[in-house]
């Protein structure tokens, strides 16, 4: 039975948790809960529980529960600034916020951490298809990797860019490409949009030969993603329509990804992994 800390009670974390206690994600528990402000979220799950669950909103007592995995559901801000600490408490660790690693160098410290604690790092692929091809064909070689999202303007107007730009996207009329750019710069003016394009950058050809487009359209409903890649493998074009989730920012897809990736990891047979 692996026992699972969760960082971050909203959409995803309590998807997550949800999953646990109904049997999608076998032989598994969640134990503690790292979270600022006490959710009813929270004390819903409790209650329902099969096992006790410990809720902190102190970080250093999160880290003192027994635990196997780590599972970041926050921002890419709690990545930045916990997750050498996850790590080096000996726990292995999966994160939603990839943006969180888009930083020179920060991946290779981790890296080295995780390596000296014995841990692993779960990097999930989330609302995207293509990473495994973005992976393999960087062993060969990559060209060009693009990926654009369109997304309605409830899921884009909060995002650091506009107010930068004093741009304000409430008045469009139809879609239009908002912001081009590398995932460097996609991943400071979108923190909570780019989070695919982050984890096909690191899968492929790196955050400064990624491209993103980010497309606002007034009158879209869900989330799509189109990628582009090609290199010595050949050239693959996927897209993807996707259902948003309660906060618009993130596809319902992207919770299933997490699920799918937490099912791997307490599974004996990783297929895909």
């Amino acid at each position: 039975m692996k026992k699972i800390g969760i960082i971050g009670f909203g959409n995803i974390g309590y998807g997550l948790a949800k999953a646990v206690l109904d049997g999608t994600v076998p032989n598994a528990e969640i134990v503690a809960v790292y979270e600022p402000n006490v959710l009813p979220a929270f004390e819903e799950f409790k209650s329902n529980a099969k096992n006790p669950v410990k809720f902190y909103t102190d970080f250093e007592e999160f880290l003192k529960t027994s635990m196997d995995i780590v599972v970041e559901a926050a921002n890419p801000v709690v990545v930045k600034t916990l997750a050498k600490k996850i790590l080096a408490a000996g726990f292995d660790f999966m994160m939603m916020s990839v943006g969180g690693l888009i930083e020179n160098g920060f991946l290779a410290e981790l890296e080295k951490l995780a390596e000296a604690n014995d841990v692993v790092i779960i990097v999930p692929c989330g609302a995207i298809t293509g990473q495994n091809i973005a992976a393999a064909g960087a062993i060969a070689g990559l060209d060009e990797v693009v990926i654009q999202s369109t997304k309605g303007i409830g899921g884009l107007k909060d995002a650091p860019y506009f107010k930068e730009k004093q741009m304000d996207i409430s008045t469009l009329t139809e879609a239009q490409v908002v912001f081009r750019g590398d995932v460097f710069d996609a991943v400071k003016y979108f923190p909570q949009n780019v989070n695919v394009a982050a984890s096909l950058a690191l899968a492929g050809i790196g955050p400064e030969k990624t491209t993103v487009e980010i497309v606002a359209d007034p009158h879209s409903s869900d989330i799509k993603q189109n990628v582009r890649i090609t290199g010595k493998f050949g050239t693959m074009s996927c897209s993807l329509t996707l259902m948003p989730s309660p906060n618009k920012r993130s596809s319902y897809l992207a919770m299933l990804g997490a699920i799918a990736a937490l099912k791997k990891y307490v599974s004996p047979i990783k297929i895909g992994y």
